[in-house]
C-alpha cells in the first residue's frame, strides 16, 4: 500500500483530537480503534521513511562485592 505524508498528517491530527474519522484529499476513512490508528501511523511512518531508529540501552550495574576490600 502506498503511503503518501498528506494521509499521515491527517492521521496525525485525528490521533491528537481523538476522533476516529479521518479526511485526507478526496478520502474518508473511520477507524475501528485508537490502537488501529497508532499501528497505522507506524506502519506510515516506516514506509515514508520517518521512522525513528530503535535505540537500545544497556547498562551494568555492581553491588561492590567484586572488589577487593579496602585496607
Amino acid at each position: 500500500m502506498a503511503f503518501n505524508v498528506q494521509a499521515l498528517d491527517a492521521l496525525e491530527r485525528a490521533i491528537e483530537q481523538g476522533v476516529s474519522k479521518v479526511q485526507y484529499e478526496d478520502k474518508t476513512v473511520t477507524y475501528r480503534s485508537l490502537e488501529e490508528m497508532m499501528r497505522l501511523r507506524s506502519v506510515m511512518r516506516q514506509e515514508l521513511g520517518l521512522a525513528s531508529p530503535h535505540l537500545s540501552v544497556l547498562s551494568s550495574h555492581s553491588k561492590g562485592f567484586d572488589q577487593p576490600p579496602d585496607e
